[in-house]
């Protein structure tokens, strides 16, 4: 079976496990970059452990400021074995 075969299928049946009271279990420490610190930023939630939304906050605004979205493909999947 082809890898876009093979891809079309999961994506057939794949649920998300995002639900809404879902955090992360590493702390905003572990996930801050050098020159972004995910400490620095005030997203409403003082917890240590984040939950999805921050954390898509985040890393949206790090994307935003380090101009990344303009190079980025979204809404897409990646092909190891190079097109179907």
């Amino acid at each position: 079976m082809s890898y876009c075969n093979r891809q079309s299928m999961v994506d057939q049946f794949l649920i998300s496990s995002t639900y809404k009271s879902l955090k992360t279990n590493l702390p905003r420490e572990v996930m801050s970059f050098t020159d972004f610190e995910f400490s620095e930023k005030a997203y409403g939630d003082p917890r240590m452990y984040p939950g999805h939304e921050e954390v898509l906050m985040f890393l949206t605004d790090f994307a935003t400021h380090f101009e990344l979205t303009e190079l980025s493909r979204f809404n897409t999947f990646g092909d190891p074995s190079g097109g179907c």
